[in-house]
């Protein structure tokens, strides 16, 4: 387990490093940039709207893993699935999952339950997107 830790710490800081480095290195993509009111708006309606979606995935596992009989507050279905979208920003987009199976198992979750789950919401959105594409 502390190797884990340590390799999640090592990841995290060498992202935000080479972030800092992308951000010095090309800083004049950032005076292309205008930010008046109206981008304000704008960026708080995403956030707002990003936060909502994020809220409703959590909504939505909680009621797959109380179809798959496993017992566990909205509360912490919700915190479960907010804390590992931290993880997306970690290259692979691998890392959001994996996190989301070591915080449900601390809970006492099933690891077939929990992993059955979001296969399920994976099929779910591929369903949902190839409907939409197909009305588009």
């Amino acid at each position: 387990m502390k190797s884990l830790k340590f390799l999640g710490t090592f990841l995290a800081i060498s992202a935000i490093l080479f972030f800092l480095y992308l951000a010095v290195s090309k800083a004049s993509v950032f005076n292309q940039i205008s930010f008046d009111l109206e981008n304000g708006h704008t960026l708080l309606m995403v956030i707002v709207l990003y936060v909502a979606a994020m809220g409703f995935g959590g909504s939505v596992w909680g009621q797959l893993l109380r179809g798959v009989k496993e017992s566990l507050p909205a509360k912490v279905a919700l915190s479960i699935v907010f804390l590992s979208q931290v993880a997306k920003y970690v290259p692979g987009n691998v890392a959001h999952h994996v996190g989301r199976v070591v915080l449900a198992k601390r809970y006492g979750l099933g690891m077939t339950n929990t992993l059955f789950t979001m296969f399920m919401e994976t099929v779910w959105v591929i369903v949902i997107a190839g409907l939409l594409a197909l009305v588009a």
